[in-house]
């Protein structure tokens, strides 16, 4: 069995050796058949296995053989082990991982806020005030955040739950405001994948978040406040100025 060089969802779990080749027995080998149906070497997989995008799994071996009790009673090679280890990997009882405890808040530990606020006004009819077309929990957080995105992985090892380790991250909202998801794809040889979306908006600066002063907005100031002084001037030699010598 061969695969392609760009597919993604199969890969070989048992390779021929080095100095392995395959060939239609049929043919004649010539040179036009070793172009285009020759294998050579770690080309060749004697087990293949391919996981779906939905994590369901296929092994597929090249000869039933492997399986017989000829083979796995031989104690000079590891045939019984490499069985049952690729067993339990297509039964889904080994390489499985697990998602739980998914969460999001800002880098300093402080929680989003919610794009509305329930309005608390029992002295007036509910009539007054109805629901707005939005999602009232929807998660807010401002442009330029620090923000930290965080999730439990467990493997399933021997019919148990363990932590798996991984990389945490912590990243900087973007510079635009706007409706963003925060993405998980966490693919592994060998592993089942793990996606989830979590949508979140950001909004802009709050007019009293700004700087008060901004360094690449010193010329502006600076012919701002020239234009002032220009114009006191003027007034003072305007009003004060009578002309005679």
């Amino acid at each position: 069995m061969s695969l392609e060089p760009n597919n993604i969802l199969a890969f070989h779990a048992l390779m021929a050796p080095a100095t392995a080749y395959s060939a239609n027995p049929v043919k004649p080998i010539t040179d036009k058949v070793v172009a285009s149906d020759l294998l050579f070497g770690n080309q060749i997989g004697l087990v293949t296995a391919v996981q779906g995008r939905n994590n369901a799994r296929l092994v597929f071996a090249g000869s039933l053989d492997l399986f017989s009790d000829k083979y796995l009673d031989n104690q000079d090679f590891a045939n019984a082990e490499f069985a049952d280890a690729v067993t339990k990997w297509g039964f889904q009882e080994s390489g499985v991982l697990r998602m739980t405890n998914v969460k999001h808040h800002r880098k300093d530990g402080s929680q989003p806020a919610k794009m509305l606020s329930d309005a608390n006004r029992g002295d007036q009819p509910i009539t007054l005030y109805p629901d707005a077309e939005v999602a009232r929990d929807s998660l807010v957080y401002r442009v330029k955040d620090n923000l930290t995105y965080s999730l439990d992985l467990h493997e399933l090892k021997d019919g148990k739950w363990v932590p798996y380790k991984y990389n945490s991250m912590t990243f900087q909202a973007p510079d635009v405001y706007g409706i963003f998801l925060f993405r998980v794809m966490y693919r592994r040889l060998g592993l089942s994948t793990i996606y989830t979306t979590t949508q979140v908006s950001l909004r802009p600066f709050k007019h009293d978040e700004y700087e008060r002063f901004i360094p690449a907005a010193y010329p502006y100031y600076a012919s701002a406040f020239s234009m002032m002084a220009g114009v006191f001037l003027f007034s003072v030699y305007f009003l004060f100025y009578d002309g005679k010598q």
